[in-house]
């Protein structure tokens, strides 16, 4: 039986509706017409598993909170999104030439399409409407797929009840890069230094007990001891006092330090490796560096590097900052540079394939993340002023 024709024409009208209300709202953001045409390869693209993807059954739960099926809304803005990060530095014309070209215009459209196929794991958590407006940083490429790698890692500690020592560790390491996430989300970039400098010092740690297994036992009572202090007793037990006392760096006066990594003082030899400040996060990179091959190495000092970085932006005031752009940077690739490594720890923990619906996200993530690093080295003042002024010309926030 052939549909009825009022009805289709109906359907004709909603959607040249949509089409014309999205390209209003985000007119100062994309081009209309380039906006719809990628829109519609994307359709095409993921129709074989759109069910997969959106949950379009009625139910009492979804009559109440309305569900999460804002289809073309959310696709609309992960096209603008990694549209967005693909230009990040090029000129007006730049960007208009490779709006033009169908080359790029496929391999956008795979992009969006194959963050879509993801979007259980990151866009479906997003929200509509953030605090604070501002360019849509998690819908970008590398910000979007962390965020699915966090979710992912979640669910797989839920549901194969993984229970080596190191998912501990490997918990907060999730835990705090979710909270990192969620701020660039919601526009609080100078907030999310904090989580960060945290990740950084949970996969260091982490790290160390890999290399070292036999110290685990010896980082869960130091854990315990600073859980006591910091959320109990309010005041050092009496066996941390006493390892204090006994602790292998008699100079080394602060207690505070020594919770967080007295543990090291089990490590067989680790203070004729490190005499200046053992008991601290870049005496731990000391000593790592020591056993670890070249590629280690240059992680570790990149690591160590944003580790500072952090540390400078919590104790000083970036909340004014002229470059949001840059922070973008900042946090992408702290994060970069740890959730995938722990991401793939995990999965080998529980023997789960690492493929999401089975698409590769590592190797995937790999090329996004290849060309924000490029992006970054080509940052400088006048290409961050020339991204400010799309903003200013744009009236600087996103509806």
């Amino acid at each position: 039986m052939l549909p009825n024709q009022d009805f289709l024409r109906q359907l004709e009208k909603i959607h040249d509706s949509n089409q014309r209300t999205l390209k209003d709202m985000f007119r100062n953001e994309i081009r209309g017409s380039f906006l719809v045409e990628i829109k519609s390869r994307v359709e095409k693209s993921i129709a074989p598993f759109i069910t997969q993807l959106y949950d379009f059954s009625f139910s009492d739960e979804v009559a109440l909170t309305g569900g999460d099926n804002y289809i073309e809304y959310e696709m609309a803005k992960t096209i603008v999104g990694v549209h967005h990060a693909n230009t990040v530095f090029l000129t007006k014309e730049e960007r208009s030439s490779k709006e033009k070209n169908d080359e790029y215009k496929n391999e956008l459209s795979k992009q969006v399409s194959e963050l879509m196929r993801i979007r259980r794991y990151s866009g479906a958590f997003f929200r509509n409407k953030t605090f604070i407006q501002g360019e849509r940083y998690i819908y970008y490429p590398v910000p979007y797929m962390l965020f699915a790698m966090c979710t992912r890692m979640n669910e797989i500690l839920m549901q194969h009840s993984v229970k080596h020592n190191y998912v501990y560790w490997m918990s907060l390491i999730m835990n705090k890069s979710m909270a990192a996430l969620t701020l660039l989300e919601d526009q609080f970039l100078d907030s999310a230094y904090m989580p960060c400098r945290t990740v950084i010092e949970m996969f260091i740690k982490l790290m160390l007990f890999k290399n070292e297994p036999e110290l685990l036992d010896e980082g869960s009572r130091f854990a315990a001891f600073d859980l006591d202090k910091t959320c109990c007793s309010q005041s050092y037990s009496d066996e941390f006092n006493e390892a204090f006392a006994q602790r292998k760096s008699r100079s080394f006066t602060n207690k505070v330090d020594f919770l967080h990594y007295g543990f090291v003082d089990a490590i067989e030899g680790y203070h004729d490796i490190v005499r200046q400040r053992p008991y601290s996060i870049n005496g731990i990179i000391e000593y790592l560096e020591e056993k670890a091959d070249d590629e280690e190495i240059a992680l570790f000092e990149r690591l160590k590097a944003f580790y500072n970085m952090c540390h400078g932006y919590i104790h000083g005031n970036v909340f004014t900052a002229k470059y949001p752009l840059l922070h973008y940077f900042e946090i992408s690739l702290i994060l970069g540079e740890i959730v995938p490594r722990v991401y793939s720890m995990v999965c080998d923990e529980a023997t789960v394939e690492e493929t999401i619906f089975g698409w590769d996200i590592l190797d995937r993530f790999s090329n996004e993340f290849a060309l924000l690093k490029k992006q970054y080295g080509a940052r400088s003042t006048e290409n961050f002023e020339k991204e400010l002024a799309k903003m200013r010309t744009t009236g600087g926030i996103h509806k």
